[in-house]
């Protein structure tokens, strides 16, 4: 499951850290890294949590640094520091999940980012927001969640055109087969 900009991405970093995003680009300093093995450890503590091997894995990301959420239905992606092992710590964890994903899907993803977030003193951006949400307010949550069902449903609204196209040509096919 290669993420990319068909993604809807969480990130979690420090409960301290400050940040400021401009142009889809994150700038953030301070905050406390977290020892490497402490994030891993709590990561694989999570039910259905595993490593995996990303198909568009660079040579210049480490392999330990990715963990996929599947319990058979839902796929959320975890990647630490963008794919770098760093020794000062973890300085933050991307959730992603495709845009085109289930309403579970976006729950289940909010789920993990509230434990991991609880466990490690992280706090929460909503990349697409551009903004940190307060994962224990329920109506900001249930506005997330809504906003991630629209999308969905925006992305894959019906549009009769091919069906169309589809129709003409099966009659111009027909058409030469009967002639």
């Amino acid at each position: 499951m290669a993420l990319g900009l068909e993604s809807y991405s969480f990130l979690l970093i420090p409960s301290d850290a400050h940040f400021t995003i401009e142009d889809d680009v994150i700038d953030y300093d301070g905050g406390k890294k977290i020892p490497f093995s402490l994030v891993i450890e709590t990561m694989l503590s999570l039910k259905h949590v595993r490593t995996y091997i990303p198909s568009d894995l660079t040579a210049s990301k480490s392999i330990e640094c990715y963990y996929i959420y599947n319990d058979n239905n839902i796929l959320v992606e975890l990647e630490v520091n963008a794919g770098k092992i760093e020794e000062e710590g973890v300085e933050e964890i991307s959730v992603r999940f495709a845009v085109t994903s289930t309403e579970e899907t976006s729950k289940q993803a909010i789920f993990i980012c509230r434990l991991l977030t609880e466990q490690l003193f992280m706090k929460v951006i909503d990349m697409r927001l551009k903004k940190e949400i307060d994962l224990n307010n329920d109506l900001e949550i249930k506005k997330v969640i809504e906003r991630l069902s629209l999308k969905k449903k925006n992305s894959t609204s019906f549009t009769p055109y091919p069906l169309i196209v589809l129709l003409l040509l099966c009659i111009v096919v027909n058409h030469f087969l009967m002639n």
